[in-house]
C-alpha cells in the first residue's frame, strides 16, 4: 500500500527544508521537524521486528507532561507559516471524502506547491486521496473475518505474555503511548517489555505477512475503482520526489535548534 507514497520520508525532509528557508526569508527561524528515524505509531499499526523492539520499543513520540513542546508565540511567525485567516483556499473534491480546503497562502503552501508543482489544487489532492486511501483499506480489511481471527489469535498470545485485553497490536501501541502520557517514570522499560512480547508474537504467527497479504486484498479492488486518481497521484508523487532529491542535495548545515524569531 505504501505505492501511493513511495519515498514519502524524502517528501517530508524537503518539505520542512523549503519551509525553513522561506521562514528565514522573512527573517524568522524555522526548527525542521526531525526525520523519520524508524517506524511511526500511527503509521504501522503493526509489524515489528524482536531486534527492533528490543532495541527502540515503538518509537513512541514522548508526549508527557515534563517534556513540553515549545513553539513561539509570536503572531507574525505563524502569520508566515500559516498565511493570513482570510487568505484565498485551495478547494478540490476527493473521492470518499468530498470538498477539502487549505490555505493557499504561507510558507507551508508555498513550499508544498514548490515540492508537487503547480496548481496548488495537485498537493492537496496528493494528501488527501493517498491518505485517505490507505485508511479506507484498512477500515474496509478490518471487517474481514480473516483478520478478525487472525487478531484473536495473536490477542491470546499477548494474554499468555501478560498483557490482556489487548485486541490487536495497534492497542499495544496506545498503551505504549499511555505510559508516556501518564508520566511513567519507568515507560521507557515498559514500551520495550510490551514491544518485544507483541514482536514475538507476531513472528510466532506470522502476523505482519498475513495481515498485510489480506489489506492488499483490498487495495488492488481500490485501485480498479479508483485507477485514474491513483496513476494520477503515482505521478505526482514521482515528479515531487526527483525535485526534492535536489532539493536536500543542495541543503546545507542548519544553524541553531531552538525555536526563535527575529525581528519581532
Amino acid at each position: 500500500m505504501l505505492g501511493l507514497q513511495a519515498g514519502s520520508g524524502v517528501l517530508d525532509q524537503a518539505e520542512e527544508e523549503l519551509v525553513r528557508r522561506c521562514m528565514a526569508a522573512q527573517g524568522f527561524r524555522y526548527v525542521k521537524a526531525p526525520a523519520d528515524q524508524g517506524p511511526a505509531t500511527i503509521e504501522n499499526a503493526y509489524g515489528i521486528s524482536i531486534g527492533e523492539a528490543r532495541r527502540h520499543g515503538y518509537r513512541t513520540p514522548r508526549t508527557s507532561a515534563a517534556e513540553p513542546e515549545e513553539k513561539p508565540e509570536v503572531p507574525a511567525w505563524w502569520l508566515a507559516l500559516s498565511g493570513r485567516p482570510e487568505a484565498p483556499l485551495i478547494t478540490v473534491e476527493v473521492p470518499e471524502i468530498g470538498t477539502v480546503q487549505a490555505t493557499s497562502e504561507g510558507c507551508r503552501a508555498q513550499a508544498r506547491s514548490t515540492l508537487y508543482g503547480d496548481p496548488p489544487e495537485r498537493w492537496l489532492f496528493y494528501m488527501f486521496f493517498s491518505d485517505n486511501f490507505k485508511h479506507r483499506v484498512r477500515v474496509r480489511a478490518a471487517t474481514d473475518p480473516r483478520l478478525a481471527v487472525l487478531n484473536q489469535r495473536w490477542s491470546s498470545c499477548m494474554s499468555g505474555r501478560g498483557y490482556p485485553e489487548l485486541r490487536d497490536p495497534a492497542q499495544a501501541r496506545a498503551l505504549a503511548a499511555d505510559y508516556y502520557e501518564q508520566d511513567d517514570r519507568n515507560a521507557r522499560r515498559k514500551e520495550i517489555a510490551l514491544a518485544t512480547a507483541d514482536a514475538t508474537c507476531e513472528q510466532t504467527l506470522t502476523y505482519a505477512p498475513r495481515r498485510r497479504a489480506l489489506e492488499d486484498r483490498y487495495f488492488t479492488a481500490g485501485m480498479r475503482i479508483y485507477e485514474a486518481e491513483a496513476a494520477a497521484v503515482r505521478e505526482t508523487g514521482r515528479q515531487a520526489l526527483r525535485r526534492a532529491r535536489h532539493i536536500l542535495a543542495a541543503t546545507g548545515p542548519e544553524e541553531g535548534s531552538e525555536w526563535a524569531a527575529r525581528g519581532a
